[in-house]
């Protein structure tokens, strides 16, 4: 994106998109996330997903931002160094969810917290 906003607006942008996050799984999902600040979602313990943000300025104003979200819908196998660090909806019991409605739901929400900006 490419905001030309000052940077100052773009204050606690991770969490406001980890909040908005916590609030579509609990709309589609009906279960409640938790955020470690300043980047993880936390589900009973363990990491179901994670916000990256890179913001470029040119000064005070911000040039470009970039946002990275994963999160882990379907994963039913993870890497021996995470298996007990991490999950996935399926994993808890939520298996008639698919991909493509998390997804959008995360874009259409991102779009609204950013033109907010």
């Amino acid at each position: 994106m490419y905001p030309e906003c000052n940077i100052k607006k773009l204050d606690n942008i991770t969490i406001k998109i980890a909040n908005a996050i916590c609030k579509i799984i609990k709309n589609l999902c009906n279960i409640d996330l938790e955020i470690k600040e300043p980047n993880d979602l936390i589900l009973d313990g363990k990491k179901i997903g994670g916000i990256l943000t890179e913001i470029n300025t040119m000064g005070e104003i911000v040039d470009t931002l970039f946002i990275g979200i994963g999160f882990n819908v379907k994963q039913t196998i993870f890497s021996e160094n995470i298996t007990n660090k991490a999950t996935s909806l399926y994993l808890n019991n939520i298996k008639n969810i698919e991909i493509e409605d998390v997804i959008c739901a995360i874009c259409n929400e991102l779009e609204t917290i950013i033109e907010k900006f």
